[in-house]
């Protein structure tokens, strides 16, 4: 999951919830194909709002539901950074130079490039 896509652009807390329960809906579909939807540590740390914070969010959250997404998130994982495919200090850039190395959209497309590669030499 993209740590990157919480940059305060929500309305409000509850729209917000409305993305937890389709990314909660896609995590368990994903667990029952016998996979993991990976995110990375900081996501509890992002702005949900302009002036909201996730934490802050949480709070406003059914109790079982706050619980379970901030568990996952803060405690679980898995975190695509412990099984990072890259190395922390390859060069991976996104357009105007911003190096996107230590993000998930850098693991993505190094993981998506190295599958792509080697798919041609198969």
């Amino acid at each position: 999951m993209n740590e990157r896509s919480l940059h305060g652009q929500f309305n409000s807390p509850d729209e917000f919830f409305v993305s937890v329960e389709t990314v909660m809906a896609i995590r368990q579909a994903i667990q029952q194909a016998g996979r993991e939807l990976f995110c990375h540590r900081s996501m509890s740390c992002g702005n949900v709002t302009g002036d909201c914070t996730m934490q802050q969010a949480i709070q406003k959250m059914p109790r079982e539901k706050g619980r379970a997404w901030i568990q996952w998130l803060s405690r679980r994982g898995p975190y695509w950074s412990d099984q990072q495919e890259h190395d922390a200090d390859e060069w991976l850039e996104i357009r105007d130079g911003v190096d996107v190395a230590n993000t998930a959209i850098g693991e993505a497309a190094y993981c998506g490039c190295t599958g792509w590669i080697a798919s041609l030499y198969r």
